[in-house]
């Protein structure tokens, strides 16, 4: 004969660890972002092991087509004066790509300093949260 203990279910139920929730929105820089958005392009910038140092934004040169409104960072477009002529300082602002905020010349840290790969920039609250910091991260590391 086996013996065999039954525990009513209230006393059950208050041992099941309840499901981890996570907010939909996240708030950068005072302003409400889609946690997902975030989430995707934090994980994209995460892949490779991308070297990030921190910078002074400024503004850069740049080649627009005469004819049109493209531009481009390829300044050797500008040996062909006549279709691309060269602009001194004409990219003036960029975005985190991250979050989107405005990244462009000034004294204020928070718009005209952030971390940079050499090829996309991204604001230092992003960088602290998401790239070095451990936001995605699960609240506690798996007993084993």
């Amino acid at each position: 004969m086996e013996l065999r203990e039954e525990l009513p279910a209230g006393d059950i139920t208050r041992y099941r660890q309840a499901p981890v929730t996570r907010p939909n929105m996240v708030e950068i820089h005072g302003q409400k972002r889609s946690l997902e958005a975030v989430r995707v392009a934090t994980e994209i910038l995460k892949r490779y092991p991308f070297y990030w140092e921190r910078k002074l934004w400024l503004s850069h040169d740049v080649v627009y087509e005469r004819n049109g409104s493209l531009f481009s960072f390829d300044l050797s477009l500008a040996q062909d004066a006549k279709s691309f002529p060269l602009v001194k300082g004409g990219f003036k602002k960029d975005h985190c790509a991250v979050c989107g905020w405005e990244l462009y010349e000034t004294d204020d840290a928070s718009h005209g300093v952030a971390f940079t790969n050499g090829a996309v920039w991204v604001c230092e609250e992003c960088y602290r949260y998401f790239i070095v910091g451990g936001y995605f991260s699960p609240g506690y590391s798996d007993i084993t």
